[in-house]
């Protein structure tokens, strides 16, 4: 049987700096192991969804439906939580706090199930086409 008892050892790890994306982070073997990449985990990013077969859509900071492409770098706002409650109000709606989820029926219409209404919007029209 072997025993680890009253042996010490210090064992000096060097210190490696890697690039990722546009900046640097260093890179400990601490940090590896006990920090388990944390710091390199991507933003957590909400409701991903493929509007169509080239552009995905996302939820940012629950007011804004971003869309970006799968084969480019950045991604622009397609409609903001602002003129979904415009629309909202003009069919007599309650206004939302925020987006949460969506789903798209095709490229240009897309669906909201909150506050008890199923609501369908058009973002090429910028119009809430259908309400349930």
């Amino acid at each position: 049987m072997w025993s680890l008892a009253g042996a010490q050892q210090t064992l000096n790890l060097e210190t490696k700096t890697y690039k990722i994306g546009l900046g640097e982070k260093e890179l400990t073997l601490d940090n590896a192991i006990i920090g388990q990449y944390r710091q390199f985990y991507p933003d957590y990013i909400l409701n991903i969804e493929w509007k169509d077969k080239k552009h995905y859509t996302f939820i940012e900071d629950y007011s804004k439906i971003m869309i970006a492409s799968a084969t480019q770098k950045g991604s622009k706002e397609l409609i903001h939580l602002k003129e979904i409650n415009k629309m909202y109000q003009e069919a007599n709606l309650e206004p939302l706090r925020y987006i949460t989820h969506i789903e798209w029926l095709n490229s240009n219409q897309f669906y909201i199930n909150q506050s008890g209404v199923l609501a369908v919007i058009d973002v090429k029209k910028k119009q809430l086409i259908n309400m349930i």
